[in-house]
């Protein structure tokens, strides 16, 4: 007659791999799970969650807890090499075990060879990683160990842990509750606050902060000089694409990489910007967030950076807004770097996606006038093409309301496009929507201008008289406000300005996408086609649908550079 093994058995019945020769981590590691053994202490009861470890497996969905690994007997390993001839090469032991706790500087041979450098560990940890990836592993370090990060990258049950600890005991309960998770991997949030000397980043994984660091940057004058490169560049010039655009980016993208990112949050993106097609063991979710103070004249000036242009110079044709779901925020308050209440908390879910969508067609040919606005002056704008594409792009936006897409939107309210019309008129029109009806998108295709020595940014409303009006980014900050709208796409050449992005922010809009340099407008109706598709339609959150969108539009318009022009700003 068969029984059924207790559950506290079943746990027992695994063990414990401690592969160290480090006698006081070993007292440490055994403390640590007395302490979670204890039924006094303050745990969940065992009974709350299964007592089988996760390599286990079974029809038990219900979360693992650390509790049941303190019933775990240990077995010790003096090195990898003792660890590989009476661990790993025993087919039982290796099916009885429940957790792997390495030593970051664990020595390879049990004696007479070099001290422990990570070198062995971080060889065992790739043996692991093929041989046994169900099985969970604890790293333990008290340093920084070379090539540590890229392997904690690579399987979701693994973390590492400072020995240091101000209070170990709870802090490898943690550790323990982490690598006994199941189900899809958390979505990892990557934050580098850009700085006057430094860049600060911050790893969230789920709600947790894991790590944290700052960066300081290897010249200044170097990024000065990145600066006034980009400011003075454009990948058009009277609408034809400068021969030399690719390799332009390809350089400056490997500065900025090098700059801001290689020594931050590089490690944790680097997968990304591989092929992983034939890759089992893909990267998990991740989304950045590039912060920029604009309470900081020196700080704010550095908006103008690309750093969506980043890559690495080992991959020739990858490029961070192409690869990694990203985001600019900008900050109001004069950051201290200690503030870490926005990154503490991260989102419950993305919100709905926008439904109504109110849409200005600008489309214009002739010249342009706009008001400069710290002297005044009125400045005259050079010829402005027509937009030949306007009515695609609303065709496209309309599409989503039908039946084909889902009534992804819900209605379009178009304004403007009428032989005529004044700007004067199209202004009043807009104002008296704004204040009749709440929208969620507003949708601008038509030119807009940025003056520089901030001068201001400017849509170009149409005028009969054939010299378009600018009308200030101000004035459709208060459209944005008053009709209550949360996001904001500008369609347009230039009009991704700070100017523009410190403006809209201060409204209730979520988030602004817009265009450094000129763009070609054709290129314009698939970008949004992209985006709409998967924002409002797949609910993709907004990083991820920019992200989608630069991807697409790249692959299938390599000749033109509007991936590299987009740029999202968001609140989250």
């Amino acid at each position: 007659m068969s029984t059924i093994a207790d559950p506290i058995e079943l746990a027992r019945m695994k063990h414990i791999a401690f592969i160290s020769d480090d006698t006081a981590k070993a007292e440490l590691i055994s403390d640590a799970l007395a302490w979670i053994g204890d039924p006094d202490s303050d745990l969940p009861d065992p009974d709350d969650a299964p007592d089988e470890p996760p390599s286990g497996g079974g029809a038990d969905d219900r979360p693992f807890t650390a509790r049941a690994f303190a019933r775990m007997r240990i077995a010790t390993y003096s090195s990898t090499d003792r660890a590989y001839a009476k661990l790993f090469t025993d087919a039982q032991a290796c099916a009885s075990l429940g957790l792997v706790v390495l030593d970051g500087m664990v020595r390879k041979e049990k004696s007479g060879g070099a001290p422990g450098n990570g070198t062995a560990a971080v060889s065992l940890l790739d043996w692991l990683t093929e041989a046994l990836p169900a099985v969970p592993v604890i790293v333990l370090v008290s340093s920084r160990v070379e090539g540590l990060d890229l392997r904690l990258l690579k399987r979701r049950n693994i973390t590492s842990i400072n020995i240091r600890e101000d209070n170990f005991n709870t802090a490898f309960k943690r550790a323990l509750d982490s690598v006994a998770r199941s189900g899809p991997p958390a979505l990892r949030r990557l934050t580098i606050e850009v700085g006057d000397y430094e860049a600060r980043y911050y790893m969230l994984d789920g709600s947790v902060v894991r790590d944290q660091g700052s960066y300081e940057y290897r010249n200044m004058t170097e990024l000065l000089y990145l600066l006034e490169k980009t400011n003075s560049y454009s990948p058009m010039s009277d609408g034809k694409v400068m021969p030399d655009w690719q390799d332009y980016f390809g350089q400056l993208g490997e500065e900025i990489f090098n700059s801001f990112i290689q020594g931050t949050i590089g490690h944790y993106i680097l997968r990304h910007f591989q092929d992983n097609d034939d890759d089992k063991t893909r990267p998990d979710p991740v989304e950045v967030r590039i912060d920029i103070d604009v309470g900081n004249d020196e700080r704010a000036r550095l908006f103008g950076l690309p750093f969506e242009l980043a890559k690495p110079p080992e991959y020739l044709d990858s490029f961070l807004c192409t690869r990694v779901p990203m985001a600019r925020r900008i900050r109001f308050v004069h950051g201290t770097g200690s503030d870490a209440t926005h990154r503490a908390k991260h989102p419950a879910g993305p919100p709905p996606p926008p439904r109504r969508v109110l849409f200005i067609n600008a489309s214009f040919q002739g010249e342009a006038v706009v008001r400069h606005e710290i002297t005044g002056e009125l400045v005259p704008i050079g010829t402005l093409n027509r937009l030949l594409n306007t009515p695609d792009e609303l065709d496209v936006v309309q599409s989503f309301t039908t039946p084909e897409e889902n009534y992804a939107l819900e209605t379009v309210t178009v304004v403007g496009g009428k032989r005529g019309e004044t700007a004067r008129e199209l202004t009043k029109e807009m104002t008296r929507l704004v204040s009749a009806e709440k929208f969620d998108i507003l949708h601008f295709s038509g030119h807009s201008i940025t003056l520089p020595d901030n001068g201001g940014t400017f849509l170009i409303f149409p005028d009969k008289s054939g010299v378009g009006q600018g009308v200030s980014v101000r004035v459709i900050a208060d459209w944005v406000r008053e009709a209550g709208i949360r996001m904001v796409l500008l369609s347009s050449c230039s009009g991704s300005s700070l100017r523009t992005a410190i403006e809209l922010m201060r409204t209730r809009a979520d988030a602004v996408i817009g265009f450094r340099w000129d763009v070609n407008d054709h290129a314009c109706v698939e970008y949004f086609d992209h985006f709409y598709r998967m924002h409002v339609k797949q609910k993709k959150s907004i990083a991820e649908a920019y992200c989608g969108a630069c991807r697409k539009v790249r692959l299938s318009s390599h000749g033109l550079p509007i991936w590299a022009s987009a740029i999202a700003v968001v609140k989250d």
